[in-house]
């Protein structure tokens, strides 16, 4: 399992900041670096105040300087520990999208954030007003520190809304399944909408908290290939193709009728289940497909 990253934020002055930033990016062990009341003390950089935690971890893998928005962080690796929640006895599926920014198996959705929009039009916004600027100028450096300073404040809000969402899913279920989706795959990159919700939304960053919340309640999770998962029936099985602006699923052998997302997350759930129980299966075309393989 992946470590845990305990940030805390660096308050240095004009002369520590250059040799914070001969250091920066750069893996530390924890003998080089070290957690004190009050400060963090660097092999070669010094004390630094910072702020932050009001305990900071006593044992870590190790850690990195690192400069964002204009700020200086230290992050610390430590190894999460294993706490478990009592068992619920229920499985969910979960689907991510664009409308909805997870849509699960039992109707419950969370939208995108609104504040992620308007900071990522603001940033391509600010990012342009940069071409009319010289480099060397102060306007230059100002606009850059804003850029760096939204780009901040937008992985705020995607790391709040992941864990919020990771802490829900993780106190219900105990299996939690989860589409697995492809952020540098070739369908997302070529498809405009997608790319740039990837980015917005990140995707990837919220996958990663669920997974390292589960694994600190022990719950389970397993990844499932997104091929087909609109277009199966999460009822019956059957292929029910729909164009990509149909937002109804609408059976046409069971009558079974919701929203694409859900359906979605259902047959994500289902396939999730099949995987935990030994299922080989490698093509996922839904029973009725043109070129549907019995696997089973």
């Amino acid at each position: 399992m992946s470590v845990k990253y305990v940030e805390v934020k660096l308050n240095p002055n004009k002369t520590i900041e250059r040799e914070l930033d001969a250091c920066a990016g750069v893996l530390m062990a924890p003998e080089e670096i070290r957690a004190e009341e009050d400060v963090v003390v660097i092999d070669g950089v010094g004390t630094v105040p910072y702020k932050g935690p009001s305990v900071l971890p006593t044992s870590y893998e190790g850690a990195k300087v690192l400069h964002r928005g204009g700020r200086w962080y230290v992050s610390f690796y430590v190894q999460p520990r294993v706490r478990p929640l009592p068992k619920t006895g229920k499985s969910v599926g979960v689907d991510f999208g664009v409308r909805n920014l997870v849509y699960t198996s039992e109707g419950r959705f969370v939208r995108p954030n609104g504040d992620l929009v308007r900071l990522d039009k603001l940033i391509k916004k600010q990012l342009n007003e940069l071409d009319s600027k010289h480099t060397d100028s102060t306007r230059y450096r100002e606009t850059l520190r804003r850029i760096e300073r939204n780009q901040e404040r937008m992985r705020d809000i995607q790391i709040d809304t992941a864990n919020k969402i990771a802490k829900s899913l993780t106190e219900n279920y105990d299996l939690l399944c989860l589409e697995a989706v492809d952020v540098k795959g070739k369908g997302i990159q070529h498809d405009p909408l997608y790319k740039q919700a990837s980015e917005r939304q990140n995707w990837r960053l919220l996958i990663d908290v669920i997974k390292l919340r589960a694994y600190e309640t022990g719950r389970e999770v397993m990844m499932v290939p997104p091929f087909f998962t609109s277009q199966e029936c999460g009822e019956c099985g059957g292929y029910c193709p729909k164009p990509l602006d149909a937002r109804t699923h609408l059976c046409r052998r069971c009558g079974f009728r919701t929203t694409r997302d859900r359906n979605a997350a259902m047959v994500i759930r289902r396939r999730g289940i099949a995987i935990r129980n030994g299922s080989r299966r490698t093509d996922w075309r839904p029973k009725g497909h043109p070129q549907w393989v019995d696997q089973d």
